[in-house]
């Protein structure tokens, strides 16, 4: 475990009665004024955001932050994703170890005791939206409740949690927070992997998956609840704007943490590409994608861009070999495991970003007054391009508006 205030190079992953005793230790010192979680740069950007709010209003007791790894790819997150965190010095970080991984008997037994902890927690759970006169517990988690439940019920101490009033706070979770349901379950049933399932038969797994998370939603709805998000949508085009007061926040948050060189290269400007593990989660053929991607190269370097190509965390850094091989001095790969919304906010309105239909197209144009583009019409009717990718990219083009161009209109076709 990181000493407060402090990352370790490789922070110890605790299983959840690890984690549990541990927060509950940080609880009753009567010093924690919240928990929170994150799996991804965005997220923790968001506890950044959230956290800086909370110093901003007064708050300055610790905190927590949970370390969730990601179910597929385990730990995306480095020291890097906390600056203000990290100055704070008044937060603690811990490692939980990915839920139900093992398989076999083992795997159900898991199973089975968080689900008897969530029962007791939901039979017994502490305080609600009517207590009052208890200092406020803030418990963030992206875009939902869900995961936040799941940090309260690990703890288990009911009767420790009810010294506080619990205040769910939903961070963003990027393009996922604004989608029709249906679309989201598409996505995430792209996501269970083989190993690790609940259950094998996949019908059974994505019916015990879908139970768990209402059960954690369900809980949830009970307390206050804070949305954090960076976007409201018009309620008449549904198209999405910016949530100014939120928006401050993350502002604050992407300027406090290393700067990344965003200016021009020999007198080029800067195009950056955001990429996404598409071939990865089989919504894109892995050849159409490098092929396209590679063409959008092109399209930029024949128009006085120097590019700069941003691996998804998720991606592998040698995927983009091939792009940059042909290409040296006009395209390079920009670090892995920064955090990029860093880089849009010292562009200073300067440069181009490139993508496909990733939630830093919004973010690079509404809140850093890029301009944006999307090639991801491109992929319609190309071998391997599933249906969820097509749902996906006439999702975001519906919630855009004018705030993510065309890069086919302005460059030319692919």
């Amino acid at each position: 475990m990181a000493a407060a205030g402090s990352w370790t190079a490789d922070p110890m992953m605790m299983n959840s009665r690890q984690a549990g005793l541990e927060i509950r230790r940080l609880l009753a010192s009567g010093e924690v004024g919240f928990l929170a979680c994150a799996m991804s740069h965005w997220h923790a950007m968001g506890v950044d955001a959230m956290v800086h709010s909370l110093r901003a209003s007064g708050d300055h007791r610790r905190g927590t932050v949970i370390l969730l790894p990601h179910i597929k790819d385990g730990l995306l997150i480095n020291e890097d994703c906390f600056p203000l965190c990290q100055a704070d010095g008044r937060v603690d970080f811990l490692g939980l170890q990915t839920l139900l991984l093992r398989g076999g008997a083992r795997q159900w037994l898991e199973a089975a005791g968080a689900g008897i902890r969530v029962l007791r927690f939901w039979l017994s759970r502490p305080g609600s939206k009517a207590a009052g006169g208890l200092p406020i517990l803030s418990v963030g988690s992206p875009r939902d409740a869900a995961a936040g439940v799941f940090m309260l019920g690990q703890i288990g101490s009911t009767s420790l949690l009810k010294k506080f009033r619990i205040r769910m706070v939903v961070l963003d979770e990027g393009l996922a927070n604004y989608k029709p349901y249906a679309l989201r379950n598409d996505e995430a049933r792209l996501e269970r992997p083989t190993h690790g399932r609940i259950a094998s038969a996949g019908w059974l797994d994505a019916l015990l998956y879908s139970c768990w998370h209402k059960m954690h939603a369900a809980i949830a709805g009970s307390y206050d609840l804070e949305e954090r998000l960076i976007f409201r949508r018009d309620p008449d085009t549904g198209i999405l704007g910016v949530n100014e007061k939120v928006a401050a926040d993350y502002r604050q948050a992407a300027l406090a943490g290393p700067s990344r060189d965003a200016a021009e290269r020999a007198g080029r400007p800067s195009a950056i590409i955001v990429t996404a593990p598409y071939s990865e989660t089989g919504t894109l053929d892995r050849a159409v994608e490098i092929e396209l991607l590679a063409a959008v190269v092109d399209r930029l370097i024949a128009a006085g861009f120097h590019v700069r190509i941003k691996p998804h965390p998720r991606e592998a850094q040698d995927k983009y070999a091939s792009v940059l091989a042909d290409r040296s001095g006009l395209c390079e790969l920009a670090p892995g495991k920064h955090v990029v919304e860093r880089t849009f906010a010292n562009m200073r309105g300067n440069g181009i970003v490139v993508g496909v239909s990733s939630t830093c197209l919004l973010t690079a144009s509404l809140l850093y007054s890029l301009k944006v583009y999307s090639y991801g019409e491109a992929m319609f009717g190309r071998a391997g391009t599933s249906g969820v990718f097509v749902d996906v990219q006439k999702s975001l083009r519906a919630m855009a508006g004018d705030a993510v161009g065309d890069f086919q209109e302005e460059f030319g076709p692919l």
